[in-house]
């Protein structure tokens, strides 16, 4: 009979668990509900996929995370475990056949969104299928107190009623005591085993810096420590800057965000992960199933919005093992910023309805309809023909989304077709006289001869590989084709991808989340308060800090952190400070960030004692914002 161990090894090559893995198989093998808290990087995925396996029939699996199903749904697949996802936009007749595969066994893994499962038909196919376990991920969506609340989780009782003797295993990476009991409630299970790895991370080292300068103390850190590192931005502009700028110092990098189209997001993902790229910027977009266990330093440049975020991207560092860092940089002025862009990020009901209604119009969905239907959004586009503040429109959108009204996936996207408007044997002809579009036009007629009768869809990407011409330069040739009347060129580009999961009415959709948008904005005040609070503390050690917020009971300072390494350098008398930066400037001239580098101790008490020198006339600033000696 097959073992938790022999399955491990079998499909995923590991001979032992981490922590906690084996005893939470073990509670799903013995027909327990389980709850499993275990932090980023924990290897919550294995803990119902190989129970899933050892106790046959399907698995269902909920996620909100549209991109981290398909990852492992493609993961599993490629190991030879049939899996399948029912993505937004498939028609009523596929989503039929697809789950009657499902009940005659065609399938192991079923992954749903917690919005697809509300569907009747969904429900009656469930509940005619052999199902052994199902598996809740990013529980925490479920509560109003958690981060990410998604009223269409408060849905997933419905579990219990269509199996109720099939095991549940619900699972998170952050969920405080009051989220626990939430979850417990709301999903009805039974008396379950509850598994919580402690918060505490021996090597992990969590850091708040108050800097003057975040860019160069982002290169200082970077040439401090060896190895790769994520650098976490709030958008997608300076993602693309930081990058610019890390390249510039010699240190490769390359950057992620959810404007990038697939085979960008790929290729700068592959760069990283093969250390061909030490360095990745990027928004919050990216890390939900990234599976690199040697990242040594997490760096933010920007304030996250919530304790439990922040927790989930500084927690990728480290995962081997080995000594790692996450680092926050912040000053006064960026907290003033961030305090202004959140309080316009808190929307009101009457900015949802407007947006809600131009994207409507926009769509030309008309009253009554677009249930279930999918659209291709040119988000710029949209914003600039309505004038509508970009960052408003987003977070309209993420709250749409998770009040399920539509589904909001950022995902770059081109539409190119062609239709060739004269006879093969003209247009043979035509490259004989024209031979600078003569591959492009050849590889088109060798690949797509259908384009003589209709309009036919091309893949850029593929062409642009065929014919060695880069994109930007096989649109230009086609809409000179197009414009000389050889062939008809159609091109779009979409960033953003919605379906829509309830019906237009205007305001009455909007009127029905009301009570839930009011909740999640006072949730986020909430939350946003607390991560100021976490940011602005310095007697509590920061692993002691997130104990505190996340109620577990690690109670010793772990002597790594900010806090930790403070109380350990306070001895330093202010005088001894002073004699060590008047020894650095009688060698040379100096920056506040070389003089911090060469001194172990809080930036901000070298600039205070910098200011103190200044003001007793022993040194003054250069015109190059130098230190030197009077």
């Amino acid at each position: 009979m097959d073992t938790p161990e022999a399955i491990l090894e079998k499909y995923w090559g590991y001979t032992q668990f981490r922590p906690f893995q084996k005893e939470i198989i073990s509670a799903v093998l013995e027909n327990h509900d389980t709850l499993a808290i275990l932090p980023t990087g924990g290897g919550k995925s294995l803990c119902f996929q190989i129970p899933a396996l050892l106790r046959g029939g399907i698995c269902i699996v909920v996620s909100p995370l549209v991109s981290l199903m398909a990852d492992q749904v493609r993961t599993l697949n490629k190991k030879g475990i049939k899996a399948l996802m029912l993505s937004g936009g498939l028609p009523y007749q596929e989503v039929d056949r697809l789950l009657e595969n499902c009940i005659y066994g065609s399938y192991q893994f079923l992954y749903v969104s917690p919005e697809r499962l509300q569907q009747e038909l969904v429900q009656e196919r469930i509940r005619r299928m052999p199902v052994g376990v199902f598996a809740i991920d990013e529980v925490h969506c479920i509560s109003q107190w958690g981060h990410d609340f998604r009223p269409a989780y408060t849905q997933l009782h419905v579990l219990r009623d269509l199996h109720p003797h099939v095991p549940i295993i619900a699972l998170s990476a952050t969920a405080t005591p009051e989220v626990q009991e939430d979850i417990v409630v709301q999903l009805g299970m039974n008396a379950p085993k509850l598994f919580r790895a402690p918060l505490l991370r021996t090597n992990l080292s969590y850091q708040v810096i108050r800097v003057s300068d975040s860019k160069q103390k982002i290169l200082h850190y970077l040439l401090k420590y060896e190895g790769a590192a994520i650098i976490y931005t709030r958008n997608r502009n300076k993602t693309q800057e930081l990058c610019s700028f890390i390249q510039q110092q010699g240190i490769s990098a390359t950057y992620y965000h959810g404007g990038l189209s697939n085979e960008q997001r790929k290729k700068h993902m592959e760069n990283w992960l093969q250390n061909q790229s030490r360095v990745m910027v990027a928004t919050n977009a990216f890390g939900m199933g990234v599976d690199k266990s040697d990242v040594r330093l997490i760096l933010h440049s920007d304030i996250p919005e919530s304790v439990e975020s922040y927790f989930q991207e500084a927690g990728r560092a480290g995962r081997d093992g080995q000594s790692a860092r996450a680092i926050l940089l912040y000053n006064d002025y960026e907290l003033e910023s961030a305090k202004r862009l959140r309080a316009y990020e808190w929307l009101t009901v009457a900015i949802i309805k407007l947006v809600y209604g131009k994207l409507c119009t926009y769509l030309q969905i008309p009253y009554g309809e677009g249930h279930m239907t999918s659209y291709d959004l040119d988000f710029s586009s949209f914003c600039k023909t309505y004038d509508l503040p970009s960052s408003r429109v987003y977070q309209v959108l993420k709250i749409l989304d998770r009040n399920s009204i539509l589904t909001f996936t950022e995902r770059y996207k081109r539409t190119a077709s062609v239709h060739f408007l004269i006879l093969s044997s003209m247009l043979l002809q035509y490259i004989t006289e024209h031979s600078k579009y003569k591959s492009l036009i050849l590889y088109l007629l060798r690949t797509y001869s259908g384009a003589f009768e209709s309009a036919t869809e091309i893949d850029l990407y593929t062409t642009a590989k065929q014919v060695e011409l880069p994109i930007p330069q096989i649109l230009t040739t086609l809409k000179e084709l197009h414009e000389r009347e050889i062939l008809s060129f159609t091109y779009s580009r979409a960033d953003v991808e919605l379906t829509f999961l309830v019906p237009r009415e205007d305001d009455r959709t909007i009127n029905s989340i009301t009570r839930f948008v009011t909740q999640q904005v006072n949730t986020k005040k909430r939350q946003f308060q607390a991560m100021l609070d976490y940011i602005t503390g310095t007697e509590i050690c920061k692993q002691q800090q997130f104990s505190k917020y996340f109620g577990t009971s690690d109670s010793t300072e772990c002597g790594i952190c900010s806090i930790c390494q403070a109380k350990k350098t306070v001895k330093i008398s202010n005088d001894s400070i002073i004699d060590m930066i008047l020894d650095l400037l009688r060698k040379n001239e100096l920056n506040s960030s070389a003089i911090t580098d060469h001194i172990e101790v809080e930036e901000e008490r070298i600039i205070e004692t910098l200011r103190f020198l200044i003001s007793r006339q022993k040194i003054r600033i250069t015109p190059q914002n130098t230190y030197q000696l009077i």
